[in-house]
This record gives C-alpha cells, sequence and structure tokens, in this order.
C-alpha cells in the first residue's frame, strides 16, 4: 500500500504541471452552442449541433460548426443554390482556421482568424474564455456575431 501512494501523489503533480495549452491540444467535438443573453436565450444551431474543432500542437487551430439537417440543394450543384438554399447554409453553419496563443492566467485562447466562411472574420482577432472540465472544453465568446454571448462546449474526441 506504501508503495502506491507516492505513484497516486506523482501523477496528480504531473497533471497540475500540464500547461492549459498541453490540455487544449487534440480533437473536440461539438456539444452545444447557447446564447446565453437574460433577455433572449437560444440555441443558434439547434439542439443537436455538429462540429469539430482541432487544436494542434504546432499553434494552428480549424472549427466548424453545423446546424444538423441543412437541406441538400436540389440542383446537385454548390454553385446552383437558390436564394433560400443559400441563404439555410449561411444561417447553419460557420467555419473558420488560423493560428492560436494561450494566456495561460487569464484561460484565454487569442484566435488569429485568417479565413472563415463568414468573411467579417477573416483577418480578426477573437478571443474565447476557456473553462477544462475533465473531458468537457467550454468557449465563451462574448463578442460572436449571433447577437450576444455564447457558451460553446466541446467533447474530448482523440
Amino acid at each position: 500500500m506504501s508503495i502506491l501512494l507516492p505513484a497516486v501523489s506523482s501523477c496528480s503533480v504531473a497533471e497540475k504541471s500540464s500547461s492549459l495549452r498541453q490540455q487544449l491540444i487534440g480533437g473536440w467535438a461539438l456539444v452545444s452552442v447557447r446564447s446565453v443573453d437574460a433577455d433572449k436565450p437560444s440555441e443558434p444551431y439547434g439542439s443537436a449541433p455538429e462540429g469539430y474543432l482541432t487544436i494542434g500542437s504546432n499553434g494552428r487551430f480549424s472549427l466548424q460548426t453545423f446546424r444538423p439537417g441543412i437541406p441538400r440543394f436540389a440542383a446537385n450543384d454548390r454553385t446552383k443554390g437558390t436564394d433560400a438554399e443559400n441563404k439555410a447554409v449561411v444561417l447553419g453553419s460557420v467555419s473558420y482556421f488560423g493560428t492560436y496563443q494561450i494566456d495561460e492566467r487569464a484561460h484565454v485562447m487569442l484566435m488569429h482568424i485568417e479565413q472563415s466562411t463568414y468573411p467579417n472574420y477573416t483577418g480578426q482577432n477573437q478571443q474565447r474564455m476557456v473553462e477544462l472540465r475533465g473531458n468537457l472544453l467550454e468557449f465563451t465568446n462574448p463578442t460572436a456575431t449571433t447577437g450576444g454571448t455564447l457558451k460553446i462546449v466541446w467533447k474530448r474526441a482523440d
């Protein structure tokens, strides 16, 4: 029994010494996206959104978010969508990628967006407050373009 105690103790020390950046690296599956504004809370990507976040050890990230059930284009050609089909895609998805840095003290991910399906994000620097709880990662985006603060929950996928 006394042999196991030092091993348990050294594991908890190792876990505590892992930086926030190291803990974030990997793949994350989307669990939920919620607007938390008191006057009109909502789920802009529905109750069961789909998406994936990759945070690389090389300082790069990629993020995709989708509302399930976006209708297929009748023409079977993405360049020939109707106004309604194109609107459903724009309202039901967003993707972007770029580089990131982690502010360990503030628990903030600083994102430089190189390219986005929402062109106004391209070239922007944005912040996400980060909270890790076990295998869950919560982003708080206080400046979301969906009309308020978003809480985005991801589950470790790798």
